[in-house]
């Protein structure tokens, strides 16, 4: 048989204590507030001037869970009675007043709590500006019932007791609210801004200047208490603004009660003395916080843009380094789609054998006008699209692209003619001229089921300005559809879009382009009446010597040339020697960086194509080591073979003299190796090994 162990009592809970005793200290402080806001001006002979009780009680169920109202609401209205009590009023007035006190005090809280109902922060203008508005009403509500009571039980004047009460009790909840939430949060203010000894002085020199306005009573300088106040509160900020504010009230209250300063001097009888420095206490404690508020928003907001736009510029960062990364992994099988497609359609291939060869090219070339349509866009969306100027035929650019499309117009019946406008060479970027151009005569050919589409050109040498136009006998357009046209990943219908398909991509940036280049596009159409497309941008002459650059390709320059091609990809190796070989180029291969330093140790080259984007040893470092280094090659024209979106110029450095783009255009190819195989200087012999003797 076993005993039961002996059953001790629960200790009891530490937690129940505590918040008793937060509340007996709490009731004290509301006592001690009030008393001496009665005290101290009865025994001057004055009414109380302001009211800051009730301020204390606001802050403590504004920073208290609503079940923890009723608490704080019993330890207030317990400190107000006790405050009354020891003042000698008696038990029901005490208890009325009390009672009044709490009604202003619940209507505050309920109102700030509905305003804000997170947090309410007095370091936002519009929660301070909401917590004036709600402490007038409040401060007026109980007043009516105070002065109401005082005016039946106590014969008071209900008019004169309203006004007071209202005064008091609402210059208490502006100034004293406000200041006792910052204070409350000075973590927060102290760590977004640190104080300094200079504030500190500033705090002073203000203070004590308000000190030297209220300790004179010879002239009125009551209109320069404010202003030291006010720009100090666009330094300080909420932490400073709440020194200054308790510190111009308790001046202002201390001096004028004792009978200094211009309210004494200048405003006779204690009745409109009272309102006006009621007033101006209000004016002063509104004005700086509101001030320090607005500072604090302005330089939260500041940063937050700040942090904004780093962010958007790492988002950028980041867009431009996947857009590099993917330009690099599309054009690099695109590359050798392309060329192997190109070398087959130039064979002497069978109608059908020569028919799949020529569909692989036109299908390879759509997919990469369609990438490039991509980095375009986002090239202008960044604003990073860069124009090259320089010599061209306005004639030439028309004729390419009436050249580019005669098949698929063939195909469909359509007559494609080109009117030249025989103006010779012009300064543009024709590069970016020829890509809008093509991109309207491809939209005219697609959408245009039978009839006929003409390209124009225009040159009006008054204005400096090249025009072109494409008119078409397709369907038309209405006027909504004309303002869809020129939108990103925008088309007239989805029928339309079904039926011919495309991005969306083409006018967007055809408008992005010309803009760019400082010129305008447009449409005029009617439905069932075709459409007429033009662009226009400004030209200026070509220099003389532009002009007559007219020189052919030498294609006796490749013969016996050296050529080092350096490509992690086999295909593009293969490419290079495909293309070059036939010319009488002794091309050599290499496979990646290492393999490239390596060779240009051993023997000369008189031109090296370098891709960037190897594993290991990348095309800059393996430029780099061939320059820096000591074989015959430190002189050669390094060319950058590059996939890459990024500009000419940036890749272009004391280490690579020029690019090559992929995908490879053959004539682009050839012009450039001619280029700097002119430019290049003799090969040096490579060093002789020192043979050991024997």
């Amino acid at each position: 048989m076993t005993s039961a162990a002996p059953r001790t009592a629960a200790p009891a809970s530490p937690a129940w204590w505590a918040t008793a005793a937060k509340a007996a200290a709490f009731s004290a402080l509301v006592a001690v507030a009030a008393y001496a806001a009665l005290y101290a001006p009865r025994d001057l002979g004055r009414v109380t001037p302001i009211w800051p009780a009730n301020a204390l009680t606001v802050v403590a169920l504004l920073r208290a869970a609503p079940r923890r109202w009723p608490l704080w609401m019993a330890a207030g209205f317990a400190g107000n009675l006790l405050a009354d009590l020891m003042v000698d009023d008696s038990f029901d007035r005490a208890l009325a007043l009390s009672v009044c006190n709490m009604l202003e005090v619940a209507i505050c809280g309920l109102a700030i709590r509905r305003a804000a109902p997170v947090r309410f922060d007095p370091g936002r203008m519009l929660h301070l500006a909401a917590g004036c508005v709600v402490a007038v009403a409040a401060s007026l509500a109980s007043a009516s019932a105070a002065a109401a009571y005082l005016g039946l039980v106590h014969g008071r004047h209900f008019g004169a007791e309203l006004t007071v009460w209202t005064l008091a009790d609402a210059l208490g909840l502006v100034v004293f609210v406000p200041c006792l939430l910052v204070l409350a949060d000075w973590r927060v203010h102290v760590g977004e801004r640190q104080p300094t000894w200079r504030a500190v002085m500033i705090l002073a020199a203000v203070i004590g200047f308000e000190a030297v306005v209220f300790a004179q009573d010879q002239y009125p300088l009551l209109f320069l208490a404010p202003l030291p106040a006010l720009v100090a509160s666009l330094s300080l900020e909420m932490l400073g603004a709440m020194v200054l504010v308790l510190g111009t009230a308790a001046v202002a209250v201390g001096f004028t009660f004792a009978g200094y300063g211009p309210i004494v001097r200048f405003v006779p009888g204690w009745t409109e003395r009272l309102i006006l420095l009621q007033v101006f206490i209000a004016a002063c404690s509104a004005v700086n916080l509101e001030v320090a508020a607005m500072q604090r928003q302005r330089r939260l907001v500041a940063a937050q843009l700040a942090a904004a736009l780093a962010e958007a510029e790492q988002a950028a960062r980041v867009k431009s380094e996947f857009l590099a990364n993917m330009s690099h992994e599309i054009r690099t099988p695109l590359t050798s789609i392309l060329g192997f497609a190109a070398l087959l359609a130039e064979r002497n291939l069978g109608d059908e054998a020569g028919g799949y060869a020529r569909r692989v090219l036109g299908a390879s070339r759509n997919l990469l006008a369609l990438v490039n349509d991509v980095l375009d866009f986002s090239r202008l969306e960044a604003g990073r699209l860069e124009l090259k100027p320089g010599p061209g035929d306005p004639d030439e650019c028309g004729r390419d692209a009436v050249e580019l499309f005669a098949n698929q117009a063939d195909e469909k019946g359509l007559a494609l003619d080109f009117e030249p406008c025989g103006t010779g060479r012009l300064t543009a970027d024709f590069d970016r001229v020829r890509q809008v151009l093509m991109n309207l005569v491809g939209n005219a050919v697609k959408f245009t089921g039978r009839g006929a589409v003409t390209v124009s050109c225009r040159y009006e040498a008054d204005r400096g300005i090249l025009a072109y136009r494409v008119r078409d006998t397709g369907p038309g357009l209405d006027g909504e559809a004309q303002g869809k046209l020129f939108k990103r990943f925008s088309q007239v219908d989805a029928a339309v879009n079904r039926q011919h398909g495309g991005s969306g991509l083409g006018l967007a940036i055809s408008k992005g382009l010309v803009d760019a280049m400082g010129g305008r596009i447009g449409v005029e159409s009617e439905p069932g009446e075709g459409a007429v497309f033009w662009f226009e941008v400004p030209v200026t002459p070509a220099p003389a010597e532009a002009a007559s650059d007219s020189a052919t390709l030498d294609l006796g320059l490749f013969v016996g040339l050296s050529v080092l091609m350096v490509d992690d990809n086999a295909a593009n190796r293969e490419l290079i020697r495909s293309m070059l070989t036939p010319l009488g180029v002794v091309v050599t291969t290499a496979d990646g960086g290492e393999a490239a330093i390596a060779l240009a140790e051993l023997r000369p080259f008189q031109l090296v194509l370098m891709d960037l984007r190897m594993p290991g040893v990348d095309g800059w470092a393996a430029a780099r080591a061939i320059r820096d280094g000591a074989g015959p090659n430190r002189g050669a024209p390094i060319l950058a073979f590059s996939a890459d979106i990024t500009a000419d110029d940036q890749i272009a450095s004391d280490v690579f003299q020029g690019v090559v783009r992929k995908p490879i255009e053959m004539l682009e190819l050839l012009t450039t190796i001619a280029r700097w195989s002119r430019e290049a200087p003799a090969p040096a012999e490579a060093p002789k090994r020192s043979q050991r003797r024997r």
